[in-house]
């Protein structure tokens, strides 16, 4: 088993809007190791950006913290954020559309200043051939390059840095399904010739199985299951976890849920999927179930699995 590459202990986030207080993370702990992908799937609203966003440190979490290691199991707190790199949803509104496709994809070696004029020529021809873009794109901007091209361009850009880490938030969902089949795979080749580590973070099912090797489902800013892809595809421990694999996602399913989850945070004491759990129990109201370790490596939060297991 490959070692941890980042470890994220107790992490909380609230955010307040002056009349209530909504949760968005609570005391989540999780570890993705080197060369993996884990994948964190969940419907509108339950934490998944959220997440994100603190990983990237660009939103600052309550509570918790947050580790890198490198290959040497040494603290990489210093190098932090070089360490990391983000692909989003949108490729078009992550692209500045007054700079050229070369310049979007320098830009983070200019902000670093480690780098001569020289050596980033040479790492932005490099990355762009790895994402199979012809080299004439680079003096275009991108208006003139199709979505999917718009994507590699930054899948291209967080590759500049020599990250250890992308985090990929919903980096196909603004594709057609043929485009994201190749970007997919396109993700998978790099993620081997680089040795990289990415949390994919999607609410589309199909997606995370395909590129993910474990799947943290999240409700309501807490994780409810954690497994291997193929342990949580064959088999869901957990109530809410089966629903996510028996309905599909439509858009007017999720802006429903994620008025649910806006308002029913921080209701009460007790498993927060009990008003909607068909199989709930009668001290599920009232206690709140622990995330304990079950068979093969296993976690769930659940009265319906043993709690004689260890926490998690």
């Amino acid at each position: 088993m490959n070692s941890p590459l980042i470890t994220l202990t107790n992490i909380s986030k609230t955010y307040r809007d002056g009349k209530s207080d909504v949760k968005a993370l609570d005391n989540v702990s999780l570890v993705v190791n080197k060369g993996e992908t884990l994948g964190i799937i969940g419907e509108s609203g339950c934490g998944k950006t959220t997440l994100s966003r603190i990983a990237l440190g660009i939103l600052e979490q309550d509570s918790g913290h947050i580790q890198i290691m490198d290959e040497n199991g040494n603290n990489l707190e210093d190098k932090f954020y070089r360490s990391i790199s983000s692909v989003f949803q949108d490729p078009w509104s992550s692209l500045n559309p007054r700079m050229s496709i070369f310049n979007s994809i320098a830009e983070p070696l200019v902000i670093i200043q480690d780098y001569n004029s020289l050596e980033i020529n040479k790492r932005v021809n490099h990355v762009f051939n790895q994402v199979q873009l012809s080299q004439d794109l680079l003096k275009k901007y991108p208006h003139a390059l199709s979505g999917g091209q718009r994507q590699r361009v930054a899948i291209a850009r967080a590759l500049i840095s020599n990250p250890k880490l992308i985090i990929l938030d919903e980096p196909t969902s603004a594709l057609d399904v043929s485009v994201q089949a190749q970007i997919l795979n396109l993700l998978k080749d790099l993620q081997e010739q680089n040795d990289l580590t990415y949390i994919f973070i999607s609410h589309d099912l199909p997606v995370v199985m395909y590129l993910s090797h474990r799947i943290v489902v999240l409700y309501q800013g807490q994780i409810v299951e954690e497994s291997r892809a193929v342990d949580l595809f064959n088999q869901q421990l957990h109530p809410y976890s089966k629903q996510l694999f028996s309905s599909s996602f439509d858009e007017k399913q999720s802006d429903d849920i994620e008025k649910i989850n806006l308002n029913y945070l921080n209701q009460k004491n007790g498993c927060l999927y009990e008003p909607h759990c068909p199989v709930k129990l009668s001290h599920c109201a009232d206690e709140t179930p622990k995330l304990i370790h079950v068979d093969s490596g296993r976690k769930t939060a659940c009265f319906l699995q043993p709690q004689k297991q260890t926490e998690a």
